[in-house]
């Protein structure tokens, strides 16, 4: 070996254990950022199923909602305490049309038309999540807020026969979900959440008299979209 390769070898002995040492903690660092990011923000799309009265077709039900399967959008947070306990936050929005078609046939008023139910809200409430993996984790939440509710108007041939109504009304929601994480920021979230709403609408007719209508806005909705750790 001659002394120009002695000398290379030296230096990299030498090196190689402060190499070494620089890539763990380079790699502690990283983990110890991950692990301090506990803020997880996601907006989510999808399917707003109506259930109960809500979802009821039925014209001698004065509670039937005639609702059919509409659109949820969330935008969901959850502040992680802990690896187990959680702050969670909901804001939304949910809009179910009419099935206008089965209330023109129990009716027998053709020229009918509606348009929908809608709310939006905020609701908040502790969060509990279980690990999978380093990867995956499932949450469970149950939640309280506000919301302002709005009942759809009805027409015939272009006739109000009753105005819309926003009213606001206090909405229970629980659900459970998944997060999966997929970089180092951003991951993966799927909810399914159970949301109610019983708002007290004041219709106004066309007569010009008003009609009051307790409502029950029971949704279950199933979201996904991606997010952002931070």
């Amino acid at each position: 070996m001659t002394p120009k390769n002695m000398i290379m070898k030296k230096i990299v002995l030498v090196l190689l254990p402060f190499f070494v040492l620089t890539q763990t903690n380079a790699q502690d660092e990283t983990d110890k950022q991950t692990q301090t990011k506990k803020s997880y923000l996601s907006l989510q799309l999808g399917p707003s199923l109506s259930t109960g009265d809500f979802a009821r077709k039925d014209i001698d039900n004065d509670e039937a909602g005639f609702a059919k399967t509409g659109l949820a959008l969330d935008l969901n947070y959850i502040y992680q305490f802990n690896e187990n306990v959680g702050l969670a936050a909901s804001a939304f929005f949910n809009i179910n049309s009419l099935a206008i078609k089965k209330i023109r046939e129990l009716t027998g008023v053709s020229t009918l038309k509606t348009d929908h139910w809608q709310s939006i809200g905020l609701a908040v409430g502790p969060a509990f999540s279980y690990p999978f993996s380093d990867k995956v984790r499932a949450d469970l939440r149950i939640m309280g807020g506000i919301a302002s509710a709005n009942s759809p108007d009805v027409r015939t041939n272009g006739f109000l026969l009753a105005d819309e109504d926003w009213v606001a009304a206090a909405l229970f929601q629980t659900g459970c979900g998944i997060r999966v994480d997929l970089g180092k920021n951003a991951f993966f979230a799927s909810n399914l959440d159970f949301r109610y709403i019983n708002p007290r609408f004041e219709i106004t007719l066309s007569s010009g008299g008003q009609e009051i209508r307790r409502q029950q806005l029971s949704t279950l909705n199933l979201t996904c979209g991606v997010g952002v750790r931070f």
